[in-house]
């Protein structure tokens, strides 16, 4: 690996209190997982090691936005069936056009989850 590739995952890693590890698990499943849902190849690897997809592989929002979501845990688990919403919109640097709550204008609103009241 890259040395300034590393020291930036060290750093990122530092930010949200996770682990390198964790941190790289978190922004690589999605990917490997979606690639199980489009590649037939892929797909039979899943089945050989008897891999079930995620149960987030359809989300949008699935991958780098779950470290700052506040339902990540019970996402995880398979119970949060909403969106991301950020834990805390200050920190979401914005981007023109951007929706609340840090959801990227390239997302449609009806894939978007109002947060519960």
């Amino acid at each position: 690996m890259d040395d300034k590739l590393h020291k930036l995952i060290k750093a990122l890693a530092n930010c949200y209190d996770i682990s390198i590890s964790n941190l790289i698990e978190e922004l690589v499943t999605p990917g490997i997982h979606r690639f199980g849902l489009r590649c037939s190849l892929a797909s039979e690897i899943f089945s050989q090691y008897n891999v079930r997809l995620d149960p987030r592989v359809n989300k949008w929002c699935w991958g780098f936005n779950c470290i700052d979501c506040k339902y990540l845990e019970i996402c995880q688990d398979g119970l949060y069936k909403g969106t991301y919403i950020s834990i805390d919109d200050s920190k979401c640097l914005p981007v023109a056009g951007d929706q609340s709550n840090g959801v990227p204008n390239y997302v449609h609103q009806d894939f978007v989850s109002i947060e519960p009241l």
